[in-house]
C-alpha cells in the first residue's frame, strides 16, 4: 500500500477529521507509528483497521532499514597495508607484491583505519 492510499483510507476510517492529505510523508508515518503506539490522544475503536495500518507501518520501517543496509561484497581479496616513517604502503599480496598505493599518512589516520576495519555492521 502507498503512503497516498495510506491518506486515503485515514481519512475514510479515521473518526477525527484531519488534513492527512496535505502532510508530509515524515509527519504522516510518524504520526501512524504514534497513534498506533498509544502516543495520540485519540482512541481506536473496534472497527478501526489496526491490522492494516500495523502491516503498512512494518513494511515502511522494513523497507527504511533495508535501504540502509549495503549488500555484502562478492569475492576475495588480500592487501597488505604497511606504515613507515609516515607514509602509508598499500602492496598486493600477490608473489609479485605490486605496489597499489603510496601516500602520506597524517597523525590519526592509522587509529581511523583501524577503527573502520574494527566496527560493526
Amino acid at each position: 500500500m502507498s503512503i497516498e492510499e495510506m491518506k486515503k483510507l485515514m481519512d475514510k476510517e479515521f473518526n477525527y477529521k484531519m488534513d492527512f492529505k496535505n502532510w508530509d510523508e515524515n509527519k504522516f508515518i510518524n504520526y501512524l507509528n504514534d497513534l498506533m503506539n498509544g502516543r495520540t490522544e485519540f482512541y481506536l475503536d473496534e472497527f478501526f483497521p489496526k491490522e492494516v495500518v500495523n502491516n503498512f507501518l512494518a513494511d515502511i520501517f522494513n523497507t527504511t532499514t533495508n535501504k540502509n543496509k549495503k549488500a555484502l561484497e562478492k569475492g576475495g581479496a588480500q592487501i597488505n597495508i604497511r606504515l613507515k616513517d609516515g607514509k602509508m604502503i598499500v602492496r598486493h599480496t600477490n608473489q609479485e607484491g605490486v605496489l597499489l598505493h603510496e601516500r602520506n599518512c597524517f597523525n590519526g589516520e592509522w587509529d581511523e583505519l583501524w577503527e573502520f576495519i574494527r566496527r560493526s555492521d
